[in-house]
This record gives structure tokens, sequence and C-alpha cells, in this order.
């Protein structure tokens, strides 16, 4: 009796190895379908911005920064340090896109 529940469960895992192996299969083969879906996706919305995409060398882009500090110390009697710190930057500049418009 104990010889027939053994063939038993060696049958139940070859079932579940089976199965196993079928659903991966079946995952391998629908990865290039799924791929191309989402390929197909991305390439829409791509087209839908526009013809025109980043390109960073259409930018010519132009700068000036100025930082600007003054820091201040007061050391009084009983040792106690005060220090102030006035601080300004600015940046001016223009920055440009001569991008080649395509059709």
């Amino acid at each position: 009796m104990f010889k027939l529940l053994k063939n038993k469960r060696a049958q139940n895992t070859a079932e579940y190895a089976i199965l196993i192996a079928v659903v991966i299969g079946a995952a391998i083969a629908m990865q290039t379908y799924v791929k191309r879906g989402i390929q197909g996706k991305v390439k829409e919305k791509v087209d839908e911005l526009g013809s025109t995409q980043y390109e960073p060398y259409y930018l010519s882009t132009e700068f000036k920064n100025t930082d600007k500090a003054t820091d201040k110390e007061n050391v009084s009697l009983g040792g106690s340090v005060a220090r102030t710190t006035d601080r300004t930057t600015q940046r001016k500049g223009t920055q440009t896109y001569s991008g080649a418009q395509s059709e």
C-alpha cells in the first residue's frame, strides 16, 4: 500500500513540474508581443509630441554669474562672538533655441 502512495506523490510532483514548465514557456513566448506593444505605445506618444525633439547642440547659452559676499565678526568683552553675512548672487544671460525644423 505504501508503494502505491509513493507512486501517486511522484505523479503529482511530475504534473506540477509540467504545469510550471508550461506557464514559464507561455510567459517566454508572450515576452516578444508585450515588448512590441510597449514599444508601439511609446512611439505613438512620441509622435504625438511633435516632430522636433530636444537636441542639446541646438541650444545656445550665455550666462554671467556674479557673487558678492560680506562677512562681519564682532567680538565683545565677555567672549561672545556675533557673525553676520551679507551675500547676493545674480545670474544674467540668455538661452536661445536654433533647431532645424524637420517635416
